[in-house]
């Protein structure tokens, strides 16, 4: 019993239990590179960070920890650019902490039952306040992150 219940812990206290979604993964770049934008990558906090430009138009994408660790470095990020959270479709101006670590903690007990699945990944989006003045904002991004 004891080796089985090693056995399992190991299995599921890996990094790999994190959500590692990437923007990249998404048809955000595609529209965004379609609508003129330059795209480059940067070093993010969980993984790379998706920079997008176009003219005074800057938008930042990158995944974030579920757990919220990375709140106040995504808040020094965005300085006084527009933040703001992106969670399964849904937009938030501060990240839903509670909503996702229980969705965390619910697909990591669910994968000690060998149901497969991960929870949604987080994403936390920088903005310039130009971009809305170009129809980009966080409910598109939202759902091109989909």
């Amino acid at each position: 019993m004891l080796v089985a219940s090693l056995g399992l812990k190991a299995r599921s206290s890996d990094a790999s239990s994190q959500p590692r979604e990437q923007p990249g993964d998404t048809a955000l770049l595609g529209a965004l590179s379609a609508g003129g934008f330059a795209i480059s990558t940067k070093d993010g906090l969980e993984s790379p960070t998706w920079v997008a430009d176009k003219g005074d138009c800057h938008i930042e994408v990158t995944t974030v920890t579920p757990l919220g660790w990375h709140q106040s470095a995504m808040a020094d990020r965005a300085g006084n650019q527009n933040l703001a959270y992106v969670y399964a479709g849904h937009v938030y101006e501060h990240q839903p902490v509670m909503l996702t670590k229980m969705d965390y903690y619910w697909h990591k007990l669910a994968n000690y039952f060998y149901l497969a699945g991960q929870p949604p990944p987080v994403f936390g989006v920088v903005s310039s306040a130009n971009c809305t003045a170009q129809s980009v904002g966080t409910d598109l991004i939202a759902r091109l992150l989909l």
